[in-house]
C-alpha cells in the first residue's frame, strides 16, 4: 500500500524515475520511508520560485571564455599537450572523478562505477577510467623519456555518503562503516553497512561478522568517566562508548554487547594523554577457540575476554600488563599476542612499542619483542602482530609504515618499509600533520590461502 501511494505521489510530481529500477528487496523499506518523508509540494515550489527569480537560470549557456582545443592552431595544441604530458610525468597532476555514491537505485550495492553498464566487454566504468589513466601514464613516460614505473598519476574518486557519522573531530581517523566480500575476480558477493563502525572487524568461524560500533554513553554513566585530558574535551558533553556486534549473512544482529552494562567507567580511568570523547575505545576484537570475545580497550589500556552467552567478563589484563595496545589474538597455548603501543610507560622516559605474549591465567608476559635500541621501534597509534606458521612473528609498525618479521629469539629476518608517502586529507591533517606512509595493519598469508595470485 505504501509503495502504491508513493508511486502515485511521484507520478503527480514527475518523479516516477526514482522507482526505476527498484532498489534491492533488503533496501526497499528504508528507501520508501525516505521517499515518504519528502515534502514534494515544498520542493516543487522552491524550484519554481528559484526559476522565477533568476532569469539567467532559464537561459543557461556555456561559458564563453573557455579555450577549446579544436580552436587552437596545431602548434599551440601540441605545446599544450607536451606541457600536460610533462606535468603528468613529473607527478604534478591527478585524475579526478566525481562519482556520487552507491548504485542502490540501479539495484546494486556497489559504487556506481563498479556497475555493469552493458558494454560488450562487460567492463565497468572504473575499469575504463583505470585503463585510460594507465595509457596516459605510458604516453607521459615516453614523452619524458622515463621509466613508466616511476610515473605516478593518482586516481581520486570523490563520492558522498549522506549518512556518514561525524561524532567528534578525530572520528574520521578510525571509523569505517562499509564491509565487502569479493571474489578473486573482484565481484562483490556480500556487503554490510554500519556507519557507526570503527577500528576493527573479524570474520568468525560460523561465517558471521564481529565488529565494533560507537554509541553515546547514558548521561549517568558519562558523568562517571574519569581521567583523560580535559583540555581536549568537546563542548557538547557527550561521551561515546562501544558496542560489539555480531551480524549474520543477512545483516541481522545476532549478538550485541554494551560495555557500560558490565563495567563502571569510574573503574577504568582514561589515560592522561587521551581526551574524554570516547571511553574506552574498543580498537580490536577477535574470538578464542572457546568462543570468548577478546577486546582491546585503547584509551584505558586493557584487554578483556567476554563470555558471549552471559556477557560476563572472564578476565581483564590492565595497565600493569599492556599500554595503549591493539589487536589481541589467542595463540595455540591459550596465551594472548598483542601489539603493545606503549605511548607512555610508567618508569620510562622514552616511548617504545613491543609485541608481547601474555598468559591470561597469571597475567604475566611469556614472550616479547623490543628493539635493542627500544625507541627505534615505536608506533604511537595502530599496529598489529601476527604469529606465523614458522613460529616467527610478523609485526606492523603502523605509524612509520614498517613491516618486519622476527624470530622467537628476537632476530629480524625480513623487513619492508612502505615507500609511498601522502598527507592525510583536511581536516584530519590538523591531528596528524605531514606526509606519512602509515599502514593500519598487515597480514601474511600462506600460498594455499591465496591460490588465485
Amino acid at each position: 500500500m505504501a509503495g502504491t501511494t508513493i508511486a502515485s505521489t511521484l507520478a503527480d510530481h514527475d518523479q516516477s524515475q526514482l522507482l526505476t529500477p527498484p532498489p534491492p528487496p533488503e533496501k526497499q523499506e528504508d528507501f520508501l520511508a525516505k521517499l515518504q518523508a519528502l515534502d514534494y509540494p515544498k520542493l516543487k515550489s522552491t524550484f519554481e520560485t528559484s526559476l522565477s527569480q533568476s532569469g539567467e537560470s532559464r537561459n543557461l549557456a556555456p561559458f564563453k571564455d573557455v579555450t577549446e582545443l579544436a580552436s587552437l592552431s596545431a602548434e599551440t595544441a601540441a605545446g599544450y599537450r607536451a606541457d600536460g604530458l610533462t606535468n603528468i610525468a613529473q607527478g604534478k597532476t591527478c585524475a579526478l572523478l566525481l562519482a556520487g555514491g552507491q548504485g542502490t537505485r540501479l539495484g546494486s550495492s556497489s559504487p556506481k562505477g563498479c556497475y555493469n553498464i552493458g558494454m560488450p566487454s562487460n567492463k565497468p566504468l572504473f575499469q575504463y577510467y583505470c585503463e585510460r589513466i594507465t595509457a596516459v601514464k605510458r604516453l607521459a613516460a615516453a614523452h619524458a623519456g622515463v621509466d613508466e614505473a616511476t610515473v605516478r598519476l593518482p586516481f581520486v574518486i570523490m563520492c558522498s555518503h549522506a549518512t556518514s557519522a561525524a561524532l567528534y573531530p578525530a572520528w574520521d581517523l578510525w571509523h569505517g562503516g562499509d564491509f565487502y566480500e569479493a571474489t578473486p575476480d573482484g565481484e562483490i558477493v556480500w556487503r554490510h553497512e554500519d556507519i557507526l563502525h570503527h577500528h576493527d572487524g573479524q570474520w568468525l568461524k560460523n561465517g558471521n561478522l564481529l565488529y565494533t560500533v560507537a554509541a553515546p554513553l547514558p548521561a549517568d554513566k558519562a558523568a562517571r568517566v574519569c581521567g583523560g585530558d580535559p583540555r581536549k574535551d568537546g563542548a557538547d558533553g557527550v561521551v561515546q562508548s562501544d558496542i560489539v556486534k555480531e551480524v549474520n549473512r543477512k545483516g541481522e544482529t545476532v549478538w550485541e554487547w554494551r560495555i557500560w552494562d558490565h563495567i563502571d567507567p569510574a573503574d577504568l580511568p582514561i589515560h592522561p594523554i587521551f581526551d574524554r570523547r570516547h571511553w574506552p575505545m574498543i580498537n580490536g576484537v577477535s574470538e578464542t577457540r572457546d568462543g570468548l570475545v577478546l577486546m582491546s580497550l585503547r584509551t584505558t589500556s586493557g584487554v578483556i575476554a567476554v563470555e558471549k552467552a552471559t556477557g560476563r567478563i572472564v578476565w581483564h589484563a590492565g595497565p600493569d600488563v599492556v599500554f595503549q595496545q591493539h589487536t589481541p589474538v589467542e595463540m595455540d597455548d591459550g596465551s594472548i599476542l598483542v601489539f603493545d603501543n606503549g605511548n607512555l610507560r610508567p618508569g620510562s622516559s622514552n616511548p617504545y612499542s613491543r609485541a608481547i605474549q601474555f598468559d591470561p591465567k597469571i597475567m604475566q608476559t611469556t614472550w616479547d619483542y623490543t628493539d635493542p635500541n627500544a625507541p627505534s621501534f615505536f608506533s604511537p597509534f595502530m599496529g598489529s602482530a601476527q604469529r606465523l606458521g614458522n613460529g616467527n612473528t610478523l609485526i606492523c609498525e603502523s605509524a612509520f609504515g614498517r613491516l618486519f618479521e622476527v624470530t622467537p629469539a628476537g632476530e629480524v629476518v625480513w623487513e619492508y618499509v612502505i615507500p609511498e608517502f601522502a598527507e592525510y586529507p583536511a581536516p584530519l591533517n590538523q591531528f596528524i600533520r605531514g606526509a606519512h606512509n602509515t599502514c593500519f595493519r598487515a597480514h601474511r598469508y600462506a600460498e594455499s590461502q591465496v591460490p588465485w595470485l
